[in-house]
């Protein structure tokens, strides 16, 4: 991503409407002492960047839900293979805390 051309608050408010057509074009960082506080952004790609953003949230809500199920809820032929699995024998050592 090229460096987007810096400008100060003061400079951004005395010439609004030059940086609103500026950010249909490209994004407008504006600093304040000396800072970056803030991007002005074109309308299309701001509510683009929040779709995009809604749509993340949404398929980690799901990837989340899709891994915490009840117990009840897992197949026989899950519970199977969650039977023939067994610990790599480096960790035999552990067995002796379940028997404690």
């Amino acid at each position: 991503m090229p460096k987007l051309k810096e400008i100060t608050s003061t400079e951004f408010v005395r010439n609004f409407s030059a940086y609103q057509l500026q950010a249909q074009r490209e994004p407008v960082a504006v600093s304040n002492h000396g800072k970056i506080t803030g991007y002005f952004v074109a309308k299309d790609e701001y509510e683009a960047m929040a779709a995009k953003q809604a749509t993340l949230q949404e398929m980690s809500k799901t990837e989340l839900a899709q891994k915490s199920v009840h117990a009840s809820e897992l197949s026989d032929d899950f519970l199977k293979k969650l039977d023939e699995v067994r610990m790599d024998p480096k960790h035999d050592h552990l067995n002796k805390l379940m028997s404690d």
